[in-house]
């Protein structure tokens, strides 16, 4: 916890030495950590000048299907652009945990997809009424809006399930798509 005090530096001389190494170590972290946001914000936000500029001469472009495929290309560059520059916020700012309404969360993001017309549906039939669980509500709604957008993109359809188990919420994303190879599932851990 890269936001926690930093210990007491007391007790034998083991323990000190102990203590001022990890407040040494954890400083060092945080300014490590710090520094990788400034540059992915600062490499991202960059690349908006020339995006943008790229936008004003497509418009000028007259051959229309080859403007369809710069703009489809642009598009593609600006999300990787906002995805970036999201990271870069959600690494540089710790939203406090706090109750969220599960239930209520995965319905809402579900009748929001439904009403475009995506084949997603949310079955509670586990679930309490309002199953409250501790969290960061805005990174756990992005995390369940990029696992339901996968979901969809790769397996065309998305059907939720929520089962509590104890002080525990076990949430079920099922696509009908080919899967990960097992050869690449650590991959999914990782950004981007």
């Amino acid at each position: 916890d890269l936001t926690h005090p930093a210990l007491p530096v007391t007790g034998p001389l083991e323990v000190t030495r102990a203590s001022q190494a990890f407040n040494t170590m954890q400083e060092q972290i945080r300014g490590f950590m710090t520094e990788r946001t400034q540059i992915l914000a600062a490499v991202t936000h960059d690349l908006k000048t020339p995006m943008t500029r790229l936008r004003l001469r497509l418009e000028q472009c007259a051959e229309a299907a080859l403007k369809q495929q710069l703009c489809g290309d642009l598009a593609a560059m600006q999300a990787l652009v906002d995805e970036g520059l999201d990271l870069a916020r959600s690494l540089d700012n710790v939203e406090p945990a706090q109750p969220v309404a599960l239930n209520a969360l995965v319905q809402s993001l579900c009748d929001d997809l439904a009403a475009t017309g995506l084949p997603v549906h949310f079955e509670e039939t586990a679930m309490p009424a309002a199953l409250i669980v501790t969290a960061q509500p805005k990174a756990l709604r992005r995390v369940l809006e990029n696992l339901i957008d996968n979901a969809l993109k790769y397996g065309q359809t998305a059907a939720i399930t929520c089962e509590p188990v104890g002080p525990i919420a076990w949430l079920h994303i099922k696509d009908t798509g080919p899967g990960i190879p097992e050869a690449q599932r650590d991959e999914v851990l990782k950004p981007f």
